[in-house]
């Protein structure tokens, strides 16, 4: 039996329709609210709750316990450690509770951005998947290509592509083992390459899993796969994400790209979020903090803000990349859209606050809101400063910069906190300035001047 199960019980489009709905349209994992009592197979599977064996059709119980998402218990299904969720009609299992081991399979946000990166590419023919986690890009790729080829250093990895492939029927020929891409022989018979390696910046002495580690400057494995994809693949291709911190426009990658690939390359970056070093370094010292016994998370994020600040580093960027070996040499980057520099200072306009409206603006604010916003809980930040509108407004009319105000809002001992309020006060200013309640000022706290990169700005 194939995933047409689970696609006939419009398992997917039921998850699509409750993402649909939701502020986060880029979250894999869905509330239990959001979720029909009577959706027993979804609730199973996405949720992890058991529900009555009586609740599900046999033929897909029977699939469930087959390919170990689910085992019988009496008159109770109950699930296991794999969760499964579903993206523009693609199926994948990884663990919903990422975090509770080294070896898990984490879905997040970012893996659905890549996903998306990957159907708009429509890779042809052969497709390598280097760091294929979950399978779920893999799954994407499946849609066009004839063939697709895993890579992952995680054995559990290749536990969860084969239950992914498992579910996704009609798919090209999907199979996936545990490798390094540096192993590869050179001419290694590919069309394609797709890419989601881990890039989170982490100093030497920082404890981190090793899932998203990135080294230093987050480009330990990207910068490595660049060099593999320049020197020894022969793929007409490549499509990735990847992240890194940079100045406030410009990701560091940007200017190694220009000089490690050939004269010939198309590459094309377009970062689609930049936020402020304090929300990654606050993100990355709270997982810090649970394996590193003598530091806390405030003493982490201070480590990790000097580190940065004495390489110039003030944004951390998310990006796709897109490159095509046999082009005509175009080299362009597109900055991030929505650019949150708590630096800013702003002027007011005079006019009174109309806070009916400016929360309606503030809700349109939270679909742009980058990832990270909804990792550090941001909408209860959001939620705790509009309580404080009128002195907020007032505060950044007399030329008080977002983190001023985010710092008197913010516990000081709580980088995470923190890190929410920069970001909630950056929804609420962005909102009054599309208002036109403020006026940004330039040349005051502006960010300085980035070197050449080598690329041209679209």
């Amino acid at each position: 039996m194939t995933g047409t199960g689970l696609a006939s019980a419009a398992f997917a489009a039921t998850i699509e329709l409750a993402r649909s709905r939701h502020l986060n349209v880029w979250e894999p994992w869905l509330p239990a609210e959001v979720v029909p009592p009577g959706a027993s197979l979804l609730r199973l599977l996405h949720l992890g709750v058991e529900v009555p064996a009586g609740a599900v059709d046999p033929a897909q119980a029977e699939l469930i316990v087959q390919l170990g998402l689910g085992r019988r218990e009496s008159d109770r299904l109950v699930a296991a450690s794999w969760a499964v969720t579903a993206f523009r009609g693609v199926l994948a299992a990884g663990h919903r509770e990422y975090g509770s081991g080294t070896g898990d399979i984490h879905i997040g946000e970012d893996s659905l951005r890549f996903a998306s990166a990957v159907l708009a590419a429509a890779p042809r023919g052969r497709v390598l998947d280097i760091g294929c986690g979950s399978g779920l890009a893999s799954m994407a790729a499946a849609r066009t290509a004839h063939q697709v080829h895993g890579l992952d250093v995680l054995p559990a990895a290749v536990e969860a592509f084969r239950i992914s492939a498992a579910l996704n029927s009609g798919v090209a020929d999907c199979r996936a083992e545990v490798g390094d891409f540096l192993d590869l022989d050179r001419g290694d018979g590919y069309d394609a390459v797709v890419a989601n390696l881990p890039g989170v910046p982490v100093p030497d002495g920082v404890p981190y899993p090793t899932a998203g580690d990135g080294g230093p400057d987050g480009l330990r494995l990207i910068r490595a796969l660049w060099r593999w994809y320049a020197t020894m693949s022969t793929a007409d291709s490549l499509v990735m994400r990847f992240q890194c911190p940079g100045g406030p426009r410009t990701p560091i990658a940007v200017t190694e790209l220009a000089g490690l690939m050939p004269p010939g390359c198309d590459i094309l970056v377009v970062t689609d979020s930049a936020v402020p070093m304090l929300v990654r370094n606050a993100i990355t010292a709270a997982r810090a903090s649970t394996l590193d016994g003598q530091r806390d998370a405030e003493e982490i994020t201070e480590e990790l803000q000097r580190r940065c600040a004495e390489r110039g580093w003030t944004h951390y960027h998310c990006s796709t990349l897109r490159i095509r070996r046999n082009g005509s040499g175009i080299r362009a980057h597109v900055p991030a859209p929505d650019l949150i520099d708590a630096r800013q200072s702003y002027r007011g306009t005079g006019r009174s606050l109309p806070v009916e409206e400016l929360a309606l603006k503030v809700g349109a604010e939270l679909r742009r809101m980058p990832d990270e916003f909804w990792s550090v809980a941001g909408l209860s930040a959001i939620q705790d400063a509009s309580a404080h509108l009128e002195r907020i407004y007032y505060d950044l009319g007399q030329g008080a910069t977002e983190r001023q105000i985010a710092s008197s809002l913010s516990d000081a001992g709580k980088p995470l906190d923190q890190a929410a309020a920069v970001l909630a006060v950056s929804a609420i200013t962005r909102a009054m300035v599309r208002m036109s309640l403020l006026i940004p000022v330039v040349g005051v706290n502006a960010p300085a001047a980035e070197g050449r990169s080598g690329m041209r700005s679209a």
